[in-house]
């Protein structure tokens, strides 16, 4: 899955709201996420918690950072 948001609506919330949403209540210990490093999200990301643990590397794109966040135990 992956979602963006509009570059006129940015710096607004909407991208962490958006992970918040998605991420509440689910019953996993961890969440993933593979995000290219040069995306304007990677920041958003990282401020948000998320850590790189690795860098996939396939044949048929990018690199792309991999990163977790900790979920809380509900």
């Amino acid at each position: 899955m992956e979602w963006i948001v509009h570059p006129d609506r940015r710096r607004q919330g909407i991208g962490a709201e958006l992970m918040r949403r998605l991420l509440a209540d689910r019953p996993e210990t961890w969440a993933t996420l593979a995000s290219d490093p040069r995306s304007v999200a990677r920041r958003l990301y990282e401020r948000a918690g998320w850590r790189k643990v690795d860098t996939s590397h396939l044949p048929w794109g990018p690199a792309m950072d991999l990163l977790v966040l900790p979920l809380p135990i509900h």
